[in-house]
C-alpha cells in the first residue's frame, strides 16, 4: 500500500434528495395549502425538484446566484429548499415577520437576483420593488409547479463547501445579521438530528414542520427528515393551536417541534375540544425556556418532552436534553428539574462557559458564565458584517451572549440572555426564573419580565403577562403567589396585564420593545399603581 486513500464523496443536499427518492420513494410529504390537503411521494418530489433545477438554470440562475423566497411552510417552499442549492445557487428564505424595512435590507444585503413570492405577499413586494437593488425577476411561487425544464442530475459534482443557504438573525429593531451555511454544514447537522439522543428523527416518524421555514432552516428538520425517509407534514401558514392539534390527530403525527407558546395553545385546544394527541411520541421545545406545565400537559398523553437549544449562527442545533441511563435512580421531581435544562451538547459541538474574568467557570451547577461554542456546522462569521463578526467570533469560538450554568454531568442550564439580566442594587436577577414561576400560575398564559430604570436600585423587575380566557387573577394575587416562591428581592415591583405581548420575527417576546415603551414607569413614582 502506498498510503491511505479515501473516496471523494461530497456531502451535499443533492445526496439527501437522491437517497430519499431511491430508498424511500413511496413515502410521502403532506402539505396543507389554503385548507386543501396535498400529498406527494418522495419519488415524485425528486422528479419535480429536478425539473425546477432546470427551470432555475433557464432563468439564468448559476453558481453563487442568490434566490429569495417569500413563503410559508408548503410544498413549493420545500421544493426550493432543495432545487436552489442543488442548482449551486444560494437560497435566502425571507423572514415573513420582519418589518418592511428589514425585509428590504436583507434582500439587498443578500444580493438576491430572483424572488419567488407566495400570492399573499405579492402586494408587499410590489411596494418595495423600486428599492430592490439586484433583483431582476419577481415570480409567483406557483411558478415552481407550472414551469418544467429537463435537467440531468449531477449531484456528485456539487462541492460540499459551496454556500447553500443564507439566513438572517432575529431582529426586533435594527439590522439583522446574515449567516451563510454550506452543503456540508447542513448535511452534517442532518446526520446529528437523526441520532437517537438528539431529535431522534427516523424513517418511522410522521413529523409536523411547525417551525417557520424562513427561520434557521426550520431547525434543519426538512433535510434530516428526507435523509431517513420520514413523512413530513407541512401546515402552510396556519400556526394556530386548534388547527395544529387537529392536524396532529388526523395525520397521526409522531414528532413535532416548536416554541413553548405554540405547544401551550395545542394543549389548550386539545383539552377544550377533546382532540386526541395520542399519536405523538416526542415534542421538541426550543426558542424559549421549557415549562413544567408543558411537560405535565403532554405527560397525560404519554409524550416525551425534550428541550433543544440553538441559534441562527449554529444552523441551529447545539444541544438537546435526554436522560442519561445513569440518572434512572432520580425521583420524579429530580427528573423534572433535570428536564428543564438545555441538556447535553450534540456530538461534535464543543462548549465553554466563560466567566467575567475570561476564565472558564467550574462545572458545579451554580457558577454562571457566558456560553461559547464551536463545532462542524457552526458559522465562523457574519455575512459581509465585519463589526458584528469581531464582537461575536473570538479565537475560533462563537460567543452566544447567553448566560448559563453547567453541572458536573455536563447538562447546560439556561439562565438568561446577557442583555435581559436585571441588575438591581448590585445583585443580578434572572428574568427567566421569575417568568417560570409566573407561568406556573394556572391563570397566566404568557409572561415576560424586564428590568426598568429605578431611582434607587438602578433597575427593578417589572412583569408583563397575558391571561387565559375567563381568568380573573389580580396583580396583588400574582405578587402574593410569587412572594411564596421567590426571594423577596426578586419579586417584581409591578405586574402589568396586556392583551398580547410584542413579538419579534420568529415569535419570541420582544423584551426590547417593552423596555422602550415602559422605560419611565418606575421613574415617575416607584410605588404608583397606574392602570396600563
Amino acid at each position: 500500500m502506498k498510503g491511505f486513500g479515501f473516496m471523494n464523496f461530497q456531502l451535499n443536499l443533492g445526496k439527501i434528495l437522491k437517497r430519499a427518492a431511491s430508498y424511500f420513494g413511496e413515502k410521502t410529504i403532506v402539505s396543507y395549502e389554503a385548507l386543501e390537503r396535498k400529498e406527494i411521494t418522495y419519488r415524485e418530489f425528486y422528479s419535480r425538484v429536478l425539473a425546477l433545477i432546470g427551470y432555475l438554470k433557464a432563468l439564468g440562475v448559476k453558481r453563487g446566484s442568490r434566490v429569495g423566497v417569500f413563503a410559508w411552510n408548503n410544498l413549493a417552499h420545500l421544493m426550493l429548499y432543495y432545487a436552489v442549492p442543488c442548482s449551486e445557487a444560494v437560497l435566502h428564505p425571507v423572514n415573513l415577520r420582519y418589518s418592511k424595512e428589514q425585509m428590504l435590507y436583507t434582500i439587498n444585503h443578500a444580493e438576491d437576483e430572483v424572488l419567488f413570492v407566495e400570492k399573499e405577499f405579492l402586494p408587499l413586494v410590489a411596494e418595495i420593488k423600486s428599492e430592490l437593488q439586484r433583483v431582476q425577476q419577481i415570480l409567483p411561487l406557483d411558478a415552481v409547479f407550472t414551469n418544467f425544464v429537463s435537467f440531468a442530475e449531477n449531484f456528485d459534482q456539487i462541492p460540499e463547501d459551496l454556500p447553500a443557504k443564507l439566513c438572517y438573525t432575529t431582529a426586533t429593531t435594527g439590522t439583522p445579521k446574515g449567516v451563510m451555511y454550506s452543503h456540508r454544514d447542513l448535511y452534517l447537522q442532518s446526520m446529528a438530528l437523526c441520532m437517537t439522543d438528539s431529535f431522534g428523527i427516523s424513517e418511522k416518524e410522521r413529523i409536523l414542520i411547525m417551525v417557520p421555514m424562513f427561520h434557521v432552516n426550520s431547525w434543519g428538520i426538512p433535510y434530516a427528515a428526507a435523509m431517513v425517509g420520514a413523512t413530513m407534514v407541512l401546515p402552510g401558514g396556519n400556526f394556530k393551536g386548534q388547527f395544529l392539534a387537529k392536524i396532529i390527530s388526523e395525520e397521526k403525527v409522531s414528532l413535532a417541534a416548536g416554541v413553548p407558546t405554540v405547544f401551550q395553545e395545542i394543549l389548550k385546544a386539545a383539552q377544550s375540544e377533546n382532540i386526541d394527541l395520542g399519536s405523538l411520541r416526542t415534542v421538541l421545545v426550543g426558542g424559549a425556556p421549557l415549562t413544567r406545565e408543558i411537560i405535565e400537559g403532554f405527560a397525560r398523553y404519554g409524550v416525551e418532552v425534550r428541550q433543544v437549544y440553538g441559534l441562527t449562527e449554529t444552523a441551529p442545533f447545539v444541544a438537546s436534553n435526554y436522560q442519561k441511563s445513569t440518572l434512572v435512580h432520580l425521583s420524579e421531581e429530580e427528573k423534572k428539574k433535570q428536564q428543564l435544562k438545555i441538556g447535553l451538547p450534540a456530538p461534535g459541538v464543543e462548549v465553554r462557559v466563560v466567566g467575567k474574568d475570561g476564565k472558564d467557570v467550574p462545572w458545579d451547577g451554580e457558577s454562571i458564565g457566558e456560553l461559547w461554542l464551536k463545532g462542524p456546522w457552526l458559522a465562523r462569521e457574519y455575512y459581509n458584517d465585519e463589526k458584528h463578526t469581531r464582537e461575536a467570533f473570538v479565537d475560533g469560538w462563537f460567543r452566544t451572549f447567553d448566560l448559563v450554568k453547567i453541572d458536573a454531568l455536563g447538562y447546560i442550564e439556561f439562565c438568561d440572555r446577557e442583555k435581559d439580566v436585571i441588575k438591581s442594587g448590585g445583585e443580578w436577577i434572572s428574568s427567566v426564573a421569575v417568568e417560570k414561576y409566573l407561568l406556573s400560575h394556572p391563570d397566566v398564559k404568557e409572561a415576560a419580565v424586564v428590568g426598568l430604570p429605578h431611582p434607587l436600585w438602578q433597575e427593578r423587575p417589572v412583569a408583563f403577562v397575558t391571561l387565559w380566557e375567563q381568568a380573573k387573577v389580580t396583580e396583588e394575587e400574582l405578587l402574593s403567589y410569587l412572594r411564596s416562591k421567590l426571594l423577596s428581592f426578586w419579586v417584581p415591583d409591578r405586574i402589568l396585564f396586556l392583551r398580547e405581548l410584542p413579538r419579534n420575527s420568529v415569535g419570541k417576546v420582544a423584551k426590547k420593545l417593552l423596555r422602550e415603551k415602559y422605560h419611565d414607569l418606575l421613574l415617575k413614582n416607584p410605588n404608583e399603581r397606574e392602570k396600563v
